[in-house]
């Protein structure tokens, strides 16, 4: 994973899938920053951890911006009924 805080924003590349291993690593490091720029090219899946990673951080009030999501992102989301809170129209840069 690589990442650069330049003051309130975040942006994290991610090198593999958003699992529980990074999802721990996003929410230690988007502690401070406001807005969360996550790029999701390498990432073939999202599991469960890293969902209610994204949950939490817009409940919290965090800007969350994804760029190349999986396409089985939305289906999840679509799934779990999370589009209200989740939308992946706003979500995705």
């Amino acid at each position: 994973m690589d990442f650069l805080q330049t003051g309130a924003r975040l942006d994290i590349t991610l090198r593999r899938d958003f699992n529980l291993l990074t999802a721990r690593k996003v929410a230690s490091l988007a502690d401070e920053a406001e807005e969360i720029h996550i790029d999701l090219a390498r990432s073939r899946l999202v599991d469960s951890e890293a969902l209610m990673l994204l949950f939490r951080l817009v409940r919290a009030g965090k800007q969350v911006k994804l760029k190349s999501p999986p396409p089985i992102l939305g289906e999840i989301i679509h799934i779990l009924g999370l589009e209200t809170v989740l939308n992946l129209e706003e979500l995705v840069e």
